[in-house]
């Protein structure tokens, strides 16, 4: 039985399987782990997002200042 994919779709694939499993072998597996997974995964963007803001805002602003004043001092 052949599968049709496209290109892209295929390489996405041959990178994922580990290069000790035929194809089928890790057909199976990604199959099994989709049949038998107990929770869906979920990524709520939205929380990292306002997470790293927070975490970066300081690093940014102290950024931010120091490319202010080595410009001014430059060009001064």
């Amino acid at each position: 039985m052949t599968i049709s994919v496209k290109t892209q779709t295929k390489s996405r694939w041959d990178d994922l399987k580990p290069e000790d499993m035929t194809h089928d072998e890790f057909c199976q597996e990604v199959l099994d782990a989709y049949e038998h997974g107990d929770d869906p995964v979920v990524i709520d963007t939205d929380k990292i997002v306002s997470k790293a803001a927070v975490k970066l805002s300081g690093q940014v602003e102290t950024a931010a200042y120091r490319g202010v004043t080595e410009a001014l001092e430059k060009y001064e």
